[in-house]
């Protein structure tokens, strides 16, 4: 019993490292601090590294686990159903045929656009009189240098026609006649290559009456009178002048009447012109609003106006301008029945089967009759 209460009272070397009583100093029971010069810290590094290596080893033979964490699966998102994907598919479809539809409905806009644009060109190049250099780039090499040799010809002809025009108002104004003008040219001819035995003979007339005009010589009737002593040579000299100053007078008044009647007639002609012009016009959009194919008819129309003029002559008044028109129309709009095809009876439920491409239809215009009509001749 005294053994064994001995031994209870002993002390337990582990209770002494792991509650150290007062005597016992802290920095003697902790571990002393390994120091890396030491021999011993040296030998643990070697046992670390040797650790590492021996790991790569295993991790290069031994495959990596391609197995899926249960618990990374929870946080992926989920797949989309069969119908899911459907619906996506569906919309993307909507969305493509929508944008499809956006992109076509553009295209389509600017090609009216673009040929908006060049209808109003060519409106603005058919408006124009002149040829212009857009004209002129819109033709073939060939027919550029065509246009250009015309273009020469007509700046030739250009001059020549200023020439005349130069010339016909200076013997306008002055009164010169054709015999005159034709008298007036074989003199300076003969007188260009010396021939004055021609131009005696052409000058004598407009010489004497050049001498009566200014007293210098008497006219034959006066000369008889002066020979028949009724009067003296001066007397007979100052008549004649007299004489020839009143015919002067008497032709320039009559030039003048001439003048005034036929500028009034040009004025009435022009009026007249005007009321025909006006009368027909009316009456051509009066039927234009009526009849869809007038345009595609209208030169037709006037060609035929053309021929019935030319039988009945120019129309005295603007009902006759009308009637004329109206005939032409008429005319115009008989041949086209006669070139249109005949009408054809169809059941009340006709069948597209064994149906023909060329089958007849009704012409919707003076085009569509035309073109019946050829190929109804060829058939």
């Amino acid at each position: 019993m005294q053994v064994e209460q001995e031994a209870n009272l002993a002390p337990d070397p582990t209770d002494a490292e792991t509650n150290p009583g007062p005597d016992t100093d802290v920095s003697e029971t902790s571990s002393p601090v390994a120091d890396p010069s030491s021999p011993q810290s040296g030998e643990t590094e070697k046992q670390d590294q040797g650790a590492e290596n021996i790991f790569e080893a295993v991790e290069k033979v031994v495959p990596a686990d391609t197995e899926k964490d249960v618990l990374d699966e929870t946080d992926q998102p989920a797949k989309p159903s069969e119908d899911e994907k459907s619906d996506e598919d569906d919309e993307d479809d909507k969305d493509a045929d929508s944008k499809d539809a956006e992109a076509d409905a553009q295209s389509e806009a600017e090609r009216q656009e673009k040929l908006e644009a060049r209808r109003k060109a060519r409106e603005e190049r058919e408006a124009t009189p002149d040829f212009t250099s857009a004209d002129m780039k819109s033709l073939k090499p060939w027919a550029r240098r065509k246009v250009r040799h015309l273009q020469d010809q007509l700046a030739t002809a250009s001059k020549d026609a200023e020439v005349k025009q130069n010339l016909d108002s200076f013997l306008t104004t002055n009164h010169i006649d054709g015999d005159q003008f034709n008298a007036l040219m074989s003199v300076g001819a003969a007188m260009s290559r010396g021939d004055w035995a021609f131009v005696r003979n052409v000058m004598e007339p407009y010489w004497n009456l050049a001498m009566q005009a200014t007293g210098g010589s008497m006219s034959p009737e006066a000369r008889k009178m002066v020979e028949q002593g009724h009067m003296t040579e001066q007397a007979a000299r100052q008549m004649t002048q007299q004489d020839m100053q009143r015919r002067q007078a008497e032709l320039e008044r009559q030039r003048y009447v001439d003048a005034e009647k036929q500028a009034q007639e040009a004025q009435v002609n022009r009026a007249h012109v005007e009321k025909v012009v006006t009368a027909v016009n009316d009456w051509e959009q009066s039927v234009r609003a009526s009849d869809p194919d007038y345009d595609r008819k209208s030169d037709a129309i006037r060609d035929m106006l053309q021929g019935i003029k030319a039988q009945r002559g120019d129309p005295k008044t603007p009902q006759e301008a009308v009637e004329m028109a109206k005939a032409a129309y008429e005319k115009v709009n008989g041949f086209a029945k006669t070139f249109a095809p005949a009408r054809r009876s169809t059941s009340a439920s006709p069948s597209s089967v064994n149906q023909s491409p060329s089958a007849s239809r009704d012409p919707n215009s003076l085009e569509d009759a035309m073109l019946a009509g050829l190929q109804r001749a060829r058939s």
